[in-house]
């Protein structure tokens, strides 16, 4: 025996499979690849935002750092200029009032009228122990005139300026009010830069830790920078000698950004995974058709087979048995005919032979005709008309078996068709509900539209098939009947699938069978 071979249909199937899979995870990878691609992306944007934005924060803590240092510096030289002139307005006044003092002594009105007129706080004046003052009560008591010096005393908001041994000469003390040095501190001392930077609009807060030294401020000093999510700021903290200059600022445009690139990513991820979807159905979709085309081309192999096959034993058939057939038809015509004086027994078995040799030539006519089907002439046929014709046929049949029949119709339809071959098929389907019902019954007919087609039903009852294995009727060589071929419906098939139409079969009620019929209408009806 020659081996099997499998068939061209299974390995193509097989073949679009190992395809389909590939694709498959082709496209798996590819989408995993745009997503890890998205991925490494996102996180060099992230790491790229976040240093751009620490260079931004560390060169403006650098600023407000230097700010402070210049704010402080030039506090510090404004605060020793206005010293030192203080000092030399006070020793020109001293030594003024000294000589004045010589020519002829104040008296304490004299010091305290003076005072006014020179803008100064007071004068204190002591030759040994005798002591002239003005106004009274001006001088603070915890300093003493021992020796000559200048001092600020910030309790008393005093420039003290003292002259003179007290000996061979008068010592002299006169004070300034250094009201200005409080509000210059107010306004330009660090407490006050770090005020006005507190009220920037991007400063949360600026605070100095420790004894933080400003001079020791260096271009490459280092800077600790700490991102606090919760509050969406940023802390940069500068090292300044035993100390620490701490700069918080307000990062929520950070925040937002990275946020931003946050819905980008997992957008941009969806988008991609929503496209390899699309494309994954797309494939199983492709796939799916692809594997039905095999299927349908298979099924048609399979059908040409089988209409091959029986196109030979159709023709084996017609030339061996239907020529010794016709030779037994009428030799038993003629014994019918030349022995009238025959048994009645012998008689019946003549006739029932006649009859046996009738149905053996149906069923070779049949199997010729479902073999060879021929191509439809087709041209515009009424519908209506070939089902009452069909009717008025079968009405004494109807009759006999007490078949009830009705036929309605709810409009004049015309298709195109083979008058003939569609005669025979809606013959087909009368035969077959009149022989489902040997006793009594029903047939209903509707000729109705449905869209372009028309649609004939015929409903019977007498079904004997299982409901769920109604469709296999449709296959040649099933029957339910006894003496049935299992060919009448498959004819009736291949009729209306030759002028483009459909056949189905349903069973709307238990032992009821229903055929579909849709042909396409004619154009001009």
């Amino acid at each position: 025996m020659a081996p099997a071979t499998q068939p061209t249909s299974d390995i193509s199937l097989g073949h679009g499979t190992h395809h389909h899979r590939f694709y498959r995870r082709a496209n798996i990878f590819v989408v995993g690849v745009l997503i890890l691609l998205t991925l490494i992306y996102f996180v060099w944007q992230v790491q790229s935002s976040s240093r751009t934005f620490q260079e931004q924060v560390n060169h403006q803590s650098s600023l407000l750092a230097e700010m402070l240092l210049l704010n402080t510096r030039a506090s510090l030289m404004t605060e020793e200029v206005l010293t030192d002139s203080a000092e030399l307005f006070l020793s020109n006044m001293a030594e003024f009032i000294v000589y004045l003092d010589a020519v002829e002594p104040f008296s304490a009105a004299e010091l305290t009228a003076f005072s006014q007129e020179a803008g100064l706080a007071g004068i204190r004046i002591e030759h040994g122990e005798a002591v002239v003052e003005g106004p009274p009560g001006w001088w603070p008591e915890q300093h003493r005139m021992q020796h000559s010096y200048f001092d600020y005393d910030p309790a008393a908001e005093l420039f003290l300026l003292v002259r003179g041994n007290g000996r061979d000469e008068a010592r002299v003390a006169v004070g300034f009010a250094a009201d200005y040095m409080k509000i210059l501190e107010e306004q330009s001392g660090l407490n006050a830069m770090l005020k006005a930077l507190r009220s920037l609009p991007t400063i949360r807060d600026v605070q100095i830790h420790g004894d933080a030294d400003l001079s020791s401020l260096m271009d490459d000093s280092q800077i600790r920078v700490d991102f606090v999510a919760a509050t969406q700021e940023v802390h940069s903290t500068i090292s300044l000698g035993d100390g620490s200059l701490e700069i918080q600022q307000e990062a929520t445009h950070y925040f937002a950004h990275i946020q931003q690139l946050w819905r980008e990513f997992f957008i941009f991820s969806l988008a991609i995974a929503t496209i390899g979807a699309l494309f994954t159905w797309m494939l199983n979709r492709l796939h799916q058709r692809h594997v039905a085309t095999i299927r349908a081309a298979e099924r048609t192999l399979a059908k040409q087979h089988e209409d091959a096959t029986i196109g030979r034993a159709a023709a084996t058939i017609s030339h061996e048995i239907k020529n010794p057939l016709n030779a037994i038809s009428m030799g038993l015509q003629r014994l019918q005919i030349e022995s009238p004086q025959l048994p009645k027994d012998q008689a019946d078995l003549i006739s029932s032979m006649l009859k046996a040799v009738e149905r053996t030539n149906g069923i070779i006519s049949e199997l010729k005709q479902y073999a060879h089907l021929p191509v439809p002439n087709k041209r515009p046929v009424n519908v209506e008309d070939i089902i009452s014709d069909l009717l008025t046929l079968y009405r004494r049949t109807l009759e006999e078996q007490s078949i009830q029949c009705h036929f309605n119709c709810t409009n004049i339809f015309t298709v195109d068709a083979d008058p003939d071959m569609l005669s025979q098929a809606l013959e087909n389907l009368l035969k077959n509900a009149i022989e489902a019902q040997p006793g009594s019954g029903f047939i209903d007919i509707q000729l109705s539209q449905q869209h372009h087609f028309a649609t004939v039903v015929v409903e019977n009852g007498g079904l004997e098939t299982d409901p769920q294995q109604i469709h296999t009727l449709l296959d040649p060589y099933v029957t339910s009947k006894a003496t049935g071929t299992g060919l009448g419906l498959p004819i009736v098939r291949r009729i209306v699938e030759a002028h483009k139409g459909t056949l189905s079969l349903t069973s709307p009620n238990p032992n009821t069978l229903r055929v579909t019929m849709n042909l396409p209408l004619n154009d001009h009806t």
